[in-house]
């Protein structure tokens, strides 16, 4: 369900509609396709529609698909909020594995996305870093023009 639920937040915030539904039922189904009910959990779209977002926030909506994210402080969520890159300074946890310029999901405290963004680590660069004796604070994790923010 968490996966269902991730996908209906990318799918809203593209300005597309979501219905949640069990998919064996045909029936159901064929009348939400030609819209004579509405059935299951619907998720309304969010006021900005996809024609309003640029090319590369399409293309970073549609490319989150490593299943991978980064868990950040809240003075990173600030950041990213303000269109500020995401530092290692605020990093708190990665899951998932991850290449260079992978699309990743940038998350809360508790876990909730507050943004997609094209990372510039992978995920064992990230992390050997962030154990490292010798911290590199100031090393850019995502830079602000990669990120799309979904909060």
């Amino acid at each position: 369900m968490a996966g269902k639920l991730t996908a209906a937040r990318l799918a809203t915030a593209a300005g597309i509609a979501v219905h949640i539904i069990n998919g064996s039922d045909q029936a159901k189904l064929k009348d939400i396709i030609i819209g004579q009910k509405q059935a299951g959990t619907v998720c309304q779209p969010r006021a900005q529609q996809i024609a309003d977002l640029s090319r590369r926030d399409r293309w970073l909506l549609s490319a989150q698909n490593t299943g991978a994210s980064i868990q950040v402080d809240d003075g990173a969520v600030a950041a990213i909020q303000k269109r500020k890159s995401l530092l290692a300074v605020g990093v708190k946890q990665i899951y998932g594995k991850f290449a260079v310029k992978e699309c990743v999901e940038l998350v809360d405290s508790r876990r909730e996305t507050v943004a997609l963004g094209l990372t510039a680590l992978s995920s064992v660069a990230l992390q050997k870093m962030l154990l490292s004796s010798e911290k590199a604070y100031n090393m850019e994790v995502v830079h602000a023009d990669n990120v799309y923010i979904l909060s």
